[in-house]
């Protein structure tokens, strides 16, 4: 890590899912993360000119296991409701990945 020279490199980063899910909360996701962790981060800067030169943020081998945030309602009128739905529906049918 050289922060005087204006570069940090990280490798094996974990993400901390309660800090990730305050942030996917606020954006009211329909999702949270489980787990997950950077390979390597890298971040470039100008120590310098810090406020006036960009950031430069470089990501990879991001891994993330996302779960389902059962606490986002959505009043999306895209949804079938189960009074919608077409009496050609087969619930038996193998096929049909939705529980009704």
């Amino acid at each position: 890590m050289s922060v005087l020279s204006g570069s940090v490199n990280l490798r094996d980063v974990n993400l901390k899912p309660s800090k990730a899910n305050k942030l996917l909360s606020y954006l009211t996701l329909p999702f949270n993360l489980k787990a997950g962790m950077i390979g390597k981060l890298a971040l470039k800067f100008s120590l310098l000119s810090l406020w006036s030169n960009p950031l430069e943020l470089e990501v990879e081998e991001l891994m993330v296991i996302l779960g389902p945030n059962m606490g986002v309602v959505s009043h999306d009128e895209s949804y079938i409701d189960d009074e919608d739905l077409d009496e050609s529906y087969d619930e038996n049918n193998m096929f049909n990945i939705f529980e009704h």
